[in-house]
């Protein structure tokens, strides 16, 4: 029975009624044969109806045996009873052999009808004696299979093959590439596939992170035989519905296409497969003012399961349009394809670097291929693995073979692709330096204290405590569910707490903009939750995401910079908790969002007088502990590393941070080929203009600009300064004042 197609197992269940109707108690021949002959679009009818046989008349010849029998009411309890009888056995046995003789791996009515021809019951001879014998039915089946293919290649039969792909034709031409480390997800996908009611799987997940690529792996999966018997010989076809879409002229021809399709694939009894890709654009699809639209022509075929359907699409586009669809949503399952880590994607790159290395007749070394999955995990966050490390590969692979300038046939000459040629195509991507997405960690790690003192200055103790806790990180040797480290900044303004964190961005992520800054003064209110961390449903914004969670997600290797954590409210201060407990949050939209490639860094005012007045270490530390505990519970405090304390900046410090402010502009001017000498008293002066030391380091920048960058600015305007001029900055015993060494030269 296993060998009967999905025509037949339908005749086979719709057997039993007849078989009641006529008081049997094992399904027979004849029973079986009149269903068979009712069903318009098996063979079995269309050859009769060539040879000019009246159907109805043969069926009614069948029936006249049992007219005296009485129909009686049937129960489920009769109906699960009846099976197939003996010879109804016999019969599919012999039907069998005239499907291997025909090179057909399953049994289809015209071989049921062959086996009837050739036997010597009551019902053969009835068949045999209005003509019909084995070589008019396979006359009448050729003119059959002529007529199939004529209609399949007409436009107005094709309607399958010219708004669809067949998946499963281009697995057999090895069109697809092996589906590696989705074993799971695939084999769920076939599981959903082979239930009994909603049956139809949709894969949902973020772009790049191979929902089409399961589907074809399926295809190739069912080409190659290893599948449950159910599947087997089955077809998956691609919908396009722009080609659907593409031409409708007048109202109703989209409808048209759509129904035809679906038709087309109800007439297979269950042979095909549908795969929708973006499953979303099916809402409102083909819809002018109406209701209807291509969701709403697919509800009823998938509610009466004569549509198997795969759908794929992006969690936001399903949330945002099947989700609000309920009636279209509970006809699908969900299959959630989340984005592989970075061992499977090296895994699943391992697996198909063969494929590229014989297309671009290259060869990719073992570091390239981890420089790809680690590089792309941490500079290009945007997009979703392994897409991304896949496009480096490939476009590294490209670069590569123009430089090199080999001739393409000469095969002999395989150009190896590095770590260094992957590299430089991420800092094309990204604009951050070859040199430090190569720079090796552990010498980075060795330097990072060195570095972050040569721009911090007068910190050195706040530069070793985030040092130290880094390096912790780095190691493995702290909490891998905690952030990288989190830290409270106590100080006055100025002193260097926002400095510290923008460069400690600079080093470690190699880009300043992996700062996430947000100004707590802003969430004083409870309300202002929501804008944090996104809006619950329901709620204006709910679609946007929040401030915090989402350009964490967009960057996950980033700092994340809380000014004046102080003035926030509590509730907000205690969603801190569970980031800096657990290394993440959930936002409004049920994400979870990862913060534990992370360092949470909280600026505050607390104490600032304190650190001013007191030059006692231990009296202040002592003064400042109170006031965290005043201000913040102590749930909170002991989930953070460490509470650093910047002291006001000497003058010393201050006349470093002027040297190194200046060594920044005559870095610009030299850009434009203008030379400059600045005196030191020059440096003396600008820290003579300072109105109030307690504000730290903060006017050094106002004042440069007013008394040195202004003038010279306005110069290079009116044309007193010029490329390849000599400027000398120096004090002229009243004020700061600009010379144009060469003009005064001549």
């Amino acid at each position: 029975m296993n060998k009967l197609n999905n025509e037949l197992k339908q005749v086979l269940s719709e057997a039993k009624f007849i078989a009641i109707k006529f008081n049997h108690t094992r399904i027979e021949v004849e029973d079986f044969f009149i269903v068979l002959a009712k069903h318009k679009n098996s063979n079995v009818y269309k050859i009769l109806r060539l040879l000019n046989i009246d159907v109805k008349d043969l069926i009614n010849e069948v029936v006249s045996e049992y007219k005296d029998k009485n129909s009686i009411r049937y129960s489920q309890e009769m109906l699960d009873s009846i099976v197939a009888s003996d010879s109804l056995k016999e019969i599919i046995m012999k039907a069998s052999i005239e499907a291997i003789n025909m090179k057909n791996e399953l049994i289809e009515s015209q071989h049921i009808l062959l086996a009837l021809s050739k036997e010597d019951s009551t019902l053969g001879k009835k068949i045999k004696n209005k003509g019909i014998d084995e070589s008019k039915i396979l006359e009448g089946l050729s003119k059959i299979q002529f007529s199939n293919e004529k209609n399949y290649n007409s436009d107005e039969e094709s309607f399958l093959n010219k708004y669809a792909i067949d998946l499963t034709k281009c697995a057999l031409e090895n069109k697809f590439n092996m589906v590696l480390g989705r074993e799971d997800e695939l084999g769920y996908v076939i599981e959903i596939l082979l239930r009994k009611s909603k049956n139809n799987p949709v894969l949902i997940g973020e772009p790049g992170v191979g929902k089409t690529a399961i589907v074809e792996g399926l295809a190739c999966l069912i080409v190659q035989g290893k599948v449950p018997d159910e599947l087997k010989n089955k077809k998956i076809y691609s919908l396009d519905l722009g080609a659907l879409v593409a031409g409708s002229k007048f109202r109703g021809e989209f409808e048209e296409r759509l129904k035809k399709v679906i038709t087309e694939i109800q007439n297979s009894y269950g042979q095909i497969i549908l795969f929708i890709d973006e499953m979303h654009t099916l809402v409102g699809a083909g819809s002018t003012d109406g209701p209807m639209d291509a969701s709403n022509l697919l509800k009823p075929a998938l509610a009466r399961g004569e549509l198997h359907c795969i759908g794929a699409t992006t969690i936001k586009e399903y949330r945002k349009y099947i989700e609000k669809d309920p009636a279209l949503e509970r006809r699908f399952k969900t299959v959630l394809v989340e984005e592989p880590s970075i061992e499977k994607t090296i895994h699943i790159l391992d697996g198909i670097k063969n494929i590229y290395e014989d297309y671009h007749n290259v060869k990719f070394n073992r570091s390239a291929i981890k420089a790809a999955v680690t590089l792309s995990s941490r500079y290009i966050s945007e997009r979703f693995l392994p897409d991304k490390a896949i496009d480096l590969l490939d476009e590294a692979a490209a670069r590569k073979k123009i430089i090199s300038k080999v001739d393409r046939d000469n095969s002999s000459d395989v150009i190896e692709v590095k770590k260094s040629d992957i590299a430089e195509i991420v800092s094309k991507w990204t604009k951050i330096p070859v040199s430090d997405l190569l720079e090796d960690e552990a010498r980075k790690l060795r330097n990072l204290e060195s570095h972050l003192k040569k721009r911090v200055i007068g910190q050195n103790k706040a530069v070793q405590a985030v040092s130290n806790a880094v390096i912790r990180s780095r190691v493995c040797l702290s909490n891998p569910r905690k952030p990288i480290g989190s830290f409270i900044f106590l100080g006055p303004t100025g002193v260097g707490k926002t400095e510290l964190a923008c460069n400690l961005a600079k080093i470690l992520f190699n880009d300043i903009d992996s700062v996430i800054r947000i100004d707590m003064s802003e969430y004083q209110d409870k309300s202002m939750l929501a804008r944090l961390i996104g809006a619950p449903p329901g709620y204006v914004g709910y679609e946007e995401g929040g401030q915090l969670t989402e350009k964490v997600r967009c960057r996950p290797y980033s700092i994340v910079l809380l000014d004046e954590i102080e003035k926030a409210h509590r509730d907000i201060v205690n969603i801190m908790l569970q980031i800096l407990d657990d290394g993440r949050v959930t936002d409004g939209q049920g994400r979870t969002i990862n913060f534990r490639n992370t360092i949470i860094i909280m600026t505050s005012n607390i104490g600032s007088k304190d650190i001013l007045k007191e030059d006692d270490e231990e009296k202040l530390n002592q003064k400042i502990k109170k006031e965290l505990i005043k201000e913040f519970s102590p749930e909170f405090l002991n989930r953070i590393d460490e509470s650093i304390i910047f002291k006001p900046l000497s003058k010393d410090s201050l006349i470093k941070i002027i040297s190194l402010q200046l060594r920044e502009f005559i870095a610009q001017l030299q850009n434009k080929n203008i030379k400059v000498n600045i005196t030191e008293n020059v440096k003396l002066l600008i820290l003579d203009y300072l109105e109030d030391l307690q504000f730290g380091a903060r006017p050094i920048r106002s004042s440069i600009q007013s008394k040195i960058i202004t003038p010279i600015s306005r110069k290079i305007v009116e044309g007193n300064i010029v490329e390849g001029d000599s400027i000398l900055i120096f004090d002229n015993g009243k004020e700061i004042e600009i010379r144009n060494e060469r003009r005064n030269k001549k």
